[in-house]
C-alpha cells in the first residue's frame, strides 16, 4: 500500500454508514478512483466542505492496486467554484462533463488532457457572464477530439471546398461531411452558419468559447448535431442524467418566457 497525493475534482458523491462518504474522483496522475472518507458527513469532519461535487481538491489517499475502493486520508480545497455553486444553470451545464467523464472514463486510467480539459472547463464557466452552452459545446468537441472521434468539418470531402451555399450533409459514422453539390446521400443536415461555429470552436480553447454569440435557432442546430455524434461514438450518453435536467431546465424556461409575452 501506498501513500499517494494528487489533485482531483470530485464528480459524485453517496452516503455511506452513517456518517461517512464514497467519492468518484477524477485525478490527475490515475484518471478515476472511488475512496471512502471515513467520517465525512460527521459535524466534526476534518474534510471542511472539501468533498462537495464540483470541488478542485488536492487529496492524500492510501491507494492499493487491484483495489476497486481507495482510502481518503486528507483534502484540501484548491478551488470549490463558487459561482457555479450559486447558480443554477451554471450547475446545470457543470454536472454533465462531471456525469459524462464518471460514465465513460476508465478506473484508473491517467488521461491528463481529460482532466485539464475539466479544469479548464469550469475555470471557464465560473468565469463567464454569457455564452455558457459555447463552452459546454468547445468541451463536447475536445472531448470527441482527445478520444479519437473529432467530426472532420474543415471542408467537403468530395470537393474540398470550405465554404458553401447551401446545407452540409455529416456521416455521423466517421465524421465526415459533403456538401449539398456533392452529397449522394441526405445524412445529418447542417447550414453553412452553424459549420461556421462548429469550426470556430474546434480551433479555439474552451477558455475563449464564451466570447462568440450565436442566435438560439443556430445553437440549436449545433446542439442537435452534437447530441447526435456523440451518441453515435460514445456509449449510454442518453442516459445522463445531467444533460436531461438541463433540458428540463432549458423548456421550463421557454415556456416561462412566453407566459410572460
Amino acid at each position: 500500500m501506498a501513500i499517494i497525493k494528487t489533485e482531483a475534482v470530485v464528480l459524485r458523491t453517496r452516503k455511506q454508514g452513517e456518517t461517512s462518504k464514497i467519492l468518484s474522483l477524477y485525478t490527475k496522475n490515475f484518471g478515476k478512483i472511488s475512496v471512502i472518507a471515513k467520517g465525512a458527513r460527521s459535524i466534526k469532519s476534518k474534510y471542511l466542505g472539501a468533498l462537495e461535487t464540483l470541488n478542485y481538491i488536492s487529496i492524500i489517499i492510501y491507494r492499493k492496486e487491484q483495489r476497486s475502493l481507495q482510502y481518503l486520508r486528507e483534502a484540501d480545497i484548491i478551488h470549490s467554484f463558487p459561482d457555479i455553486h450559486a447558480q443554477l444553470g451554471k450547475m446545470a451545464l457543470a454536472a454533465i462533463p462531471c456525469e459524462l467523464i464518471d460514465k465513460t472514463e476508465e478506473d484508473d486510467h491517467c488521461n491528463t488532457a481529460v482532466f485539464n480539459l475539466l479544469i479548464e472547463f469550469l475555470n471557464t464557466l465560473e468565469k463567464s457572464q454569457k455564452g455558457q452552452k459555447n463552452i459546454l459545446r468547445n468541451f463536447y468537441l475536445t472531448f470527441l477530439s482527445i478520444s479519437g472521434f473529432e467530426p472532420k468539418l474543415n471542408s467537403c470531402s468530395i470537393c474540398s471546398e470550405q465554404t458553401h451555399q447551401g446545407p452540409i450533409f455529416i456521416n455521423m459514422e466517421n465524421g465526415n461531411y459533403c456538401c449539398e453539390n456533392c452529397s449522394s446521400q441526405r445524412e445529418f443536415a447542417l447550414s453553412f452558419k452553424a459549420l461556421e461555429f462548429l469550426r470556430w470552436l474546434q480551433k479555439n480553447a474552451v477558455s475563449r468559447s464564451d466570447k462568440i454569440k450565436v442566435t438560439s435557432a443556430i445553437g440549436k442546430e449545433m446542439d442537435m448535431f452534437l447530441s447526435n455524434y456523440l451518441n453515435v461514438h460514445i456509449d449510454n450518453l442518453n442516459d445522463l442524467k445531467s444533460i436531461k435536467y438541463l433540458n428540463q431546465l432549458s423548456n421550463d424556461f421557454e415556456k416561462n418566457k412566453q407566459s410572460d409575452t
